[in-house]
């Protein structure tokens, strides 16, 4: 079977680590928005919230393809990383 490999324990080791980094991420976007809503009036307070969560989720989804197809480039993470050293040491 195809998918016998999502069940191994460091693939769902691996999705939790993602789902609970998402959480976080979601959890520091509802705030910024509550922060950018407060101080509108409660009609414009309910478009901007829903705006802007859903701007957020699309933002999410697009670095994140963009991040995959990044990460597909041979030696381009081993050059993210000496610039991480670099930046390190400065």
């Amino acid at each position: 079977m195809a998918f016998e490999h999502l069940f191994t324990p460091g693939a769902i080791s691996a999705f939790f680590a993602v789902v609970m980094i998402d959480l976080a991420l979601a959890g520091d976007n509802a705030v910024a928005v509550g922060m950018a809503a407060a101080g509108l009036q409660v009609e414009q307070r309910k478009k901007a919230i829903i705006v802007g969560l859903a701007a957020a989720v699309v933002m999410r989804v697009t670095f994140s393809l963009i991040t995959v197809r990044l990460l597909q480039i041979v030696g381009l993470l081993v050059c993210g990383g000496f610039l991480l050293l670099w930046v390190c040491w400065r």
